[in-house]
């Protein structure tokens, strides 16, 4: 099974995901690309979004806990997402 999370600024989106327990990244310019078409996360250009997002992802993970509850289901599906996110 497949968790993502996802986090968005005022300009840019950033969706990881993990398939197979690989790590997936999509950023996207929502005021260039409203319709999430084209995926930045490999350009440099983007390089400081991207760090800025993942920065704040990290960020809201501590302050929801999550990959930290006594809820088996959301407790599982946390902990998978964010082992395979500290992957490269």
């Amino acid at each position: 099974m497949s968790w993502q999370r996802a986090i968005r600024d005022e300009r840019y989106k950033l969706i990881e995901y993990c398939v197979a327990g690989k790590r997936q990244t999509q950023l996207f310019d929502l005021a260039a690309d409203r319709e999430e078409v084209t995926n930045l996360a490999d350009r440099p250009e983007h390089a400081g979004p991207l760090r800025e997002l993942r920065e704040r992802l990290g960020k809201e993970r501590l302050l929801l806990n999550d990959g930290n509850t006594p809820h088996p289901f959301s407790n599982k599906q946390g902990v998978d997402f964010w082992t395979a996110f500290q992957q490269p």
